[in-house]
């Protein structure tokens, strides 16, 4: 089975050697490792970000989609991050949203924004058909409500107005 490795924490085990690191993976990140003849999608580009953060971060936006099973997500979307602390990279999107405690979900150990937090992330920053086709493929993979999503947007429209005076 293909995966992605921490390259340290492979090469302190044992299951690689440097010559197999530069030989049989292809680096991603910053200590993050593929196999070189691996192709990825959005789900595997995502885990690869989370695990550049070394767990810290919370999936978001594609990232979140993809780990909620939403189909037509573009496999070379870059990863998005957020509730971390590192700059961006190449290929990582570090966003800079307040997240609530509650528009947060697990997704196979990995921090994720909610089904509703995730649709209402995409909707405000993919344009035209694009976030129609997204939305809606996270909403049907997910049986997330819109009225969940219109509740998202206008918790955050309150605090966008509070903050504002």
């Amino acid at each position: 089975m293909q995966r992605i490795i921490v390259g340290s924490e492979a090469l302190a085990a044992g299951t690689v050697t440097r010559q197999m690191l530069r030989t049989k993976y292809v680096k991603l990140h910053h200590n993050i490792y593929a196999p070189v003849d691996m192709t990825l999608d959005a789900r595997d580009r995502a885990f690869a970000a989370w695990l550049w953060s070394r767990g810290e971060a919370t999936l978001v936006g594609h990232s979140a989609a993809a780990m909620h099973g939403t189909k037509w997500i573009p496999r070379d979307a870059p990863a998005e991050l957020a509730r971390i602390r590192h700059a961006a990279t190449r290929d990582i999107i570090v966003r800079n949203d307040t997240i609530r405690a509650d528009e947060i979900c697990v997704r196979g150990s990995i921090d994720c924004t909610t089904p509703a937090r995730t649709a209402f992330d995409i909707g405000r920053r993919v344009t035209g058909d694009s976030a129609i086709i997204r939305v809606d493929a996270l909403l049907n993979a997910t049986g997330c409500k819109v009225s969940e999503v219109e509740s998202i947007a206008a918790i955050v429209r309150r605090v966008a107005h509070a903050l504002a005076q």
